[in-house]
């Protein structure tokens, strides 16, 4: 027996004897049946004289199926058609046409029907009672008859010929000879006179005088083709106007499509045609049934080509876990072929920092310059932050955590290959990983193995990374500087630069020299604490003027800043792109140097005390006469108008003081708040904790009166680490250097810091940009009540001064009026003149001082005192219940 003629005979013998058993029957049993009757009557590998064995099966089959199913009529044609089989003396070809011939009689008939004996000619099957009328006397209804072979005078062949053609004369009939004579033809794509192409390539015209049967057969049988001439045409169309020349991965993809699967397809059409085997079309189509199968996939696929590379991956990644095996066989070696230009790609990004387009790429502004940021490093210090994560570009077999590993891979590489000159280091994790990396191929680049390099990758280069960045270049010094100077840590340098600046910024801004700033620098250094600091760090220290629109008249007081230079490396993860850090820092330092200067003004308002008090002489005077002769002792004009000036001077000391009060209370609040509370917070992120490791006083009891620990009982990280390392003993282990403090990549560097000076410059009581930085009371940001506050006290500071300076000529006057001798009446007259005039003057700033700035200062007060207090902030609570102290 043939393979092909074996393997047909034994479905439709299964088919056969499936439609005669009841449906209720154990699909065990059936199938113990099947092979029964298989063997004894197909294959006869058991001795078919032995009537015992035969007779004991086909009793079993009457048991279950006469008395349990109640099914005569199954029953009667099981008999029928044993018996016709057995009279084949297991010749194949009877076998198979009378087997197919029941098999096509069943599917195209509904009316009842009765088979008979054929003969060896296939035009001589049974006849068939069209009119559903028994053939003769046998009491075996809609059965099997095993003799009588017409219907009267019609044979069989002209009995179904009505059925099988449109045309019911035999002559223009095409035959199964002519459709398998053209058929390897249309089946590789040719046209042909039998079966042409239409709709150009779309459709195949069948002709119109194809047997009915054959013609449902040839629907399926001609789809391959169809589809065949398609891929063929996208192929030819895509090698002409190369479609996906730039895409590597979809060049493998059809290459593997155009050598592998239609190749192999033209090859088995030529070979099952050449063959010199009977060949039916029932044949060619089981021949060609997987094929059909793989071309309908690869021409889904062929459809999708227009998705990025990452989806089109994703796409064959997910059928090669399908649940039918020939679609995952096929999608799973395309997947291979396909993603190998993809891991090539990956591999250069994470052995060198060589960038292609993945899910990695540079931003669009910087992609012009690609060459340049590639190989020059210090033309563009902004290159570490060119480079993008696509998230949606991140395809399915890669994880995402992974994916961003292998981001932050080839983005350390590039730092510390063009930044911080560790060629040595690289070289070696280079030559490492290349090595590992060609092995991998070998493996066919298993998923797990492959997530374990990139794992064990990323924490030997970020392990180094944190060693170069914190170590070498000294990250955290460096931020402990910046929080020195920019943020005015150092306040006796600060204080420092204002007294020795005084001089010089009280002019326009327009007026200023560097050598000016230069000479303020270095003079406050030397006249401050930081004179101890390192040269290094002290060489980065500059002072600048900021760039406002260049209007002369601007304050130089407004303009003055200090600059921290940051040197590369530190720059690009301190400084990040527009320079936005550095403005944050100057901007903090604006503000905080405002604050300073009002505080450093008022502070030196009220040591004018004690000058006051020194020139003061004719008070002790008056003291002294009044003492000596109380009885006699009269107070003139003068002695009025010196004892008012000295009283509004001590009530304007007061409120000085109470407005430097305020003032020390916001600074306060700033440097310790603000400023230090969230710089520890920053430094603490640095600090490995041992968090392992419980005190006995870490147990408290709770409201059930149980023994409890005051906080969560975690996990050794070294077990865990060890635990989720998933040691892999073809990989070796990273060389890692022991380091006292907590490691980062780049990406989170630069976040932590951005978190950091935004926590500090965008305070919530700095904020004018967010609604909640509000007060409830007010409505109005907390940084202009502020401002408004500390102007107001500002410009009591300049009244202040004119007034102090106003009563100190006239209290000068007066005591050189008490102690002279005026002979003359026009000396003194003019003396009276002048202290009238001066008096007139004092009242004016007095009036001043209480109506423009004292009543609105007490008012914004108390606004700005109660916002805080009902503010849900409780740092801001805390401020205002100090304010309201």
């Amino acid at each position: 027996m043939s393979m092909h003629s074996g393997q047909m005979i034994r479905v439709y013998f299964h088919k056969l004897i499936s439609s005669l058993l009841p449906d209720e029957i154990d699909h065990y049993y059936a199938d113990g049946l099947f092979e029964n009757l298989y063997n004894f009557l197909i294959l006869g590998d058991v001795d078919s004289t032995n009537s015992t064995s035969l007779q004991n099966i086909i009793n079993e089959y009457k048991k279950v199926v006469l008395y349990q199913a109640n099914s005569s009529s199954n029953w009667k044609i099981f008999q029928t058609v044993v018996e016709n089989l057995i009279s084949f003396n297991y010749d194949e070809e009877k076998i198979l046409n009378y087997l197919i011939f029941l098999d096509d009689f069943k599917n195209n008939r509904n009316e009842e029907q009765e088979i008979r004996r054929p003969t060896t000619r296939y035009n001589s099957m049974p006849a068939i009672n069209g009119n559903g009328n028994h053939i003769n006397n046998n009491n075996m209804n809609n059965g099997f008859r095993a003799n009588s072979f017409t219907l009267g005078s019609k044979t069989l062949n002209e009995l179904i010929q009505p059925y099988y053609y449109n045309n019911h004369s035999d002559q223009n009939n095409i035959t199964d000879e002519e459709i398998l004579k053209y058929l390897s033809f249309t089946l590789l794509g040719s046209t042909s006179n039998i079966f042409p192409f239409i709709n150009n390539g779309e459709g195949i015209k069948l002709p119109l005088n194809t047997n009915y049967s054959i013609s449902g057969l040839l629907f399926k049988i001609l789809e391959p083709a169809l589809l065949y001439r398609k891929l063929i045409a996208i192929i030819e169309n895509n090698n002409k106007h190369q479609n996906y020349s730039k895409s590597q991965i979809k060049v493998a993809f059809f290459t593997e499509l155009q050598n592998n699967y239609l190749k192999n397809y033209a090859k088995l059409i030529n070979d099952l045609f050449s063959a010199e085997n009977h060949l039916t079309i029932k044949i060619v189509y089981l021949s060609i049934y997987d094929e059909i199968i793989k071309l309908r996939f690869l021409h889904y696929l062929t459809m999708n080509a227009e998705l990025p590379s990452n989806e089109f991956l994703s796409l064959l990644f997910k059928f090669s876990d399908h649940g039918d095996a020939l679609i995952q066989k096929v999608a799973k070696n395309l997947f291979d072929k396909s993603v190998a230009p993809y891991y090539e790609v990956l591999f250069k990004w994470i052995t060198s920092g060589e960038l292609n387009r993945f899910f990695v790429e540079l931003k669009a502004d910087h992609q012009q310059q690609q060459q340049q940021i590639l190989t020059i490093a210090h033309q563009n210090e902004g290159i570490i932050n060119a480079h993008k994560f696509i998230k949606h570009r991140v395809p399915e077999f890669i994880p995402l955590q992974a994916c961003q590993k292998i981001y932050q891979i080839g983005k350390t590489i590039i730092f510390l290959k063009n930044y911080c000159k560790e060629l040595k280091f690289l070289n070696d994790f280079s030559q490492k990983n290349d090595f590992l990396i060609k092995n991998f191929k070998e493996m066919n680049l298993v998923q797990k193995k492959l997530t374990n390099l990139i794992n064990l990758q990323h924490k030997e280069i970020i392990n180094y990374f944190n060693f170069v960045i914190v170590k070498k270049f000294g990250l955290l010094e460096i931020l402990q500087n910046l929080n020195n100077f920019l943020l005015m840590s150092k306040g006796d340098f600060i204080n420092s630069i204002i007294e020795k600046s005084s001089h010089v910024l009280n002019k326009p801004s327009n007026s200023l020299t560097s050598h000016q700033l230069t000479r303020i620098l270095q003079d406050s250094i030397y006249d401050s604490t930081v004179k101890n600091f390192p040269k290094s760090t002290l060489n980065s220290l500059d002072a600048r003027v900021l760039e406002i629109g260049g209007n002369s008249s601007t304050s130089s007081w407004d303009v003055f800043t200090l600059d921290y230079r940051i040197n590369m490396p530190l720059s690009i993860i301190l400084n990040n792109k527009d320079n936005e850090s550095l403005k944050e820092y100057l901007r903090m330092f604006n503000f905080l140097f405002k604050l300073k200067r009002v505080q450093y003004l008022l502070h030196s308002n009220f040591n004018k005390k004690k000058t006051f008090r020194e020139v003061n002489t004719y008070v002790k005077k008056l003291k002294l006469i009044k003492k000596n002769n109380k009885e006699n002792f009269i107070i003139g004009e003068d002695d009025v108008k010196f004892a008012m000036v000295v009283n509004k001077f001590k009530k304007l000391n007061i409120i000085n003081l109470n407005m430097l009060h305020f003032m020390n209370k916001i600074t306060n609040f700033f440097n310790y708040e603000v400023i230090d509370k969230n710089f520890h917070k920053f430094i603490d992120l640095f600090s490995i904790k041992d968090e392992d490791n419980y005190q006995i006083n870490s147990i408290t009891e709770n409201e059930r009166n149980l023994k409890v620990l005051k906080q969560k009982l975690m996990p050794n990280k070294e077990f865990l680490s060890q635990i989720n390392s998933q040691k892999d003993d073809d990989l070796p282990q990273p060389n890692i250097i022991k380091l006292e403090y907590n490691e980062f990549d780049i990406d989170e560097l630069i976040e932590n810091h951005k978190s950091y000076i935004l926590s500090i410059s965008r305070n919530k009581i700095l904020n004018n940009k967010n609604l909640n930085s509000k007060g409830k009371v007010s409505n109005v940001f907390y940084i202009q009540q502020l401002n408004n506050l500390v102007h107001l006290i500002f410009k009591f500071v300049i009244l202040f001064e004119e007034f102090y300076n106003n009563s100190l000529e006239l209290l000068t006057v007066l005591n050189n009026k008490a102690f002279s001798n005026q002979s003359f009446e026009h000396e003194k007259a003019e003396t009276d003149e002048y202290i009238t005039m001066i008096g007139s003057k004092l009242g004016v700033l007095e009036n001043n001082l209480y109506k423009d700035v004292l009543i609105n200062f007490k008012g914004g007060l108390d606004f700005f005192v109660k916002d805080l207090i009902s503010d849900d902030d409780l740092d801001l609570k805390y401020l205002g219940a100090m304010l309201d102290d």
